[in-house]
């Protein structure tokens, strides 16, 4: 009797352990949804794109950026990267929700070179370094930047100024973006985003009126600046950023 009370006993606290453990299972997280790129000629462009930093070697480094996973015991995400679109993917960074900038849904790529596709996927882990399942994958590949030469500075009263620049010797983007902003109130406003598509006249140096870049009226007095994106074969996965010009009208 005494035997089978010791074995029903077990049985019970074997029944409430089983019990616990079902309880305090924690799910991983699911898996992360990242920002669809949107259009080169996005007044703010999104998802995975080239982006322009002066440190970099090339000019450009790659950004992607994702929505943040809601589950309470989040802890950060890790990004994987390859050359190849469906294997050999490999760690290389890791964005955690205590990073001390507070962003961790951006990451900027600074080991990326010029003409060479990079694939990315991006899984969530969470405090018992649970991971989820990968996201879907994103790609991007940099060109060699446009180089601005004018407008720049101070150019007095001259309102319908004509921009130059030049694309690098070795190759010629299929199409380009040109954006114009104006400061208002210290803060740059679009006032014209104009995709060029690829002429037959495509030379290294490039000058461009307001009228050829199909901005119907001449520019006010005040602050602006300029950008060229450069864009490849494949819109959206293909690309590189200038540096922004600024030039003031009086």
């Amino acid at each position: 009797m005494k035997k089978y009370f010791i074995i029903i006993l077990h049985a019970f606290f074997v029944m409430i352990s089983c019990d616990q453990g079902e309880v305090n299972k924690v799910d991983p997280p699911p898996a992360v949804k990242i920002v669809q790129k949107n259009s080169d000629t996005s007044v703010v462009e999104k998802g995975i794109d080239a982006l322009y930093d002066v440190s970099s070697p090339d000019n450009n480094y790659i950004s992607m950026e994702w929505y943040r996973n809601p589950e309470n015991r989040l802890a950060g995400y890790e990004i994987y990267r390859s050359i190849e679109a469906n294997r050999n993917f490999q760690a290389i960074a890791r964005v955690t929700t205590k990073n001390r900038l507070g962003i961790d849904t951006v990451f900027i790529d600074k080991t990326v070179s010029l003409n060479q596709r990079y694939y990315y996927f991006i899984r969530a882990f969470d405090d018992l370094d649970q991971y989820g399942d990968p996201s879907d994958t994103s790609e991007y590949e940099l060109i060699e930047i446009p180089v601005l030469s004018y407008p720049v500075y101070n150019i007095g009263n001259i309102t319908s100024p004509i921009f130059k620049w030049s694309f690098a010797n070795s190759i010629n983007p299929h199409f380009f973006v040109f954006r114009l902003e104006k400061s208002q109130n210290e803060v740059y406003v679009n006032i014209h985003t104009k995709l060029c598509e690829r002429i037959t006249d495509y030379k290294t140096d490039q000058e461009w009126d307001l009228q050829k870049l199909q901005y119907a009226s001449t520019l006010t007095a005040g602050t602006y600046r300029w950008r060229i994106d450069s864009i490849g074969s494949e819109r959206d996965r293909i690309g590189s950023e200038s540096m922004w010009f600024i030039f003031v009208i009086e």
